[in-house]
Order: C-alpha cells, then structure tokens, then sequence
C-alpha cells in the first residue's frame, strides 16, 4: 500500500475493505430526520444552553465502512443509504475532495462525518 493510501476497515468484521468489495455508508434518511429534529430544537432553544444540553439535543448519525457482503441493510431501499465505493475515497486527495462534494449536502451536519474521518484516517 502506498503511503497515500487509506486502509478502510470494515466496522462489521474488522477486516481491510478492498476497492470493489465495500463502501462508506450512512442512512440518509434517518440524516434527514435528525437534520429535522436538530433544526426544531435549535428553535425551542434560542436562549443559551450549556455543552451538556447542545450534545444531548443534537443528533448525529454514524457514518460506516462495510464489506457489501457485512451490511446488515443489503437489500433495503438503497434510497434510504447514501453510499461511497471505497475505490473513490483510498487517497487522502480522493477523501479531501468527495468530503468537498460532500458539504453541499443540507444532512451533512446531522452526521458525524467530521467524526468519522478523524476516527479513520
């Protein structure tokens, strides 16, 4: 492996991800919801509010690499998933630019995206 290379690690079976066996993967839908539910409390709580009250009113959905072979959700509404092939993200370049592409997308930050490339690379 090259030095520029990321080695993506199934969260299911804890084992390298080739290129054409997995992805990334959150389910956008429950994004969707919880950039909802993130947005209705941010309302009901315009005044202040401490660290431990914006970590409990804000929800994050976790972001996963899998082996296609190790998702749990093969088969489900594919809509509901919003997926990147490991292929396009196993440079640190290729990762910098889809996480460009990435934050036009209004759910993005009811992810923990931020997280999750600081967990894994």
């Amino acid at each position: 492996m090259a030095a520029d290379e990321i080695e993506w690690v199934c969260a299911v079976c804890g084992q390298p991800v080739a290129d054409e066996h997995g992805y990334i993967t959150v389910n956008r839908a429950m994004a969707l919801q919880a950039e909802r539910e993130n947005q209705r409390w941010d309302e009901e709580h315009q005044q202040s509010v401490t660290i431990e009250e914006l970590s409990a009113g804000t929800k994050l959905i976790d972001w996963k690499v899998l082996h296609a072979e190790c998702d749990p959700k093969v088969g489900d509404d594919e809509e509901e998933s919003y997926t990147i092939a490991i292929a396009d993200v196993r440079t640190y370049r290729s990762l910098l630019f889809r996480s460009l592409d990435l934050v036009g997308k209004t759910w993005l930050k009811a992810t923990d995206w931020t997280s999750f490339l600081k967990r894994s690379v």
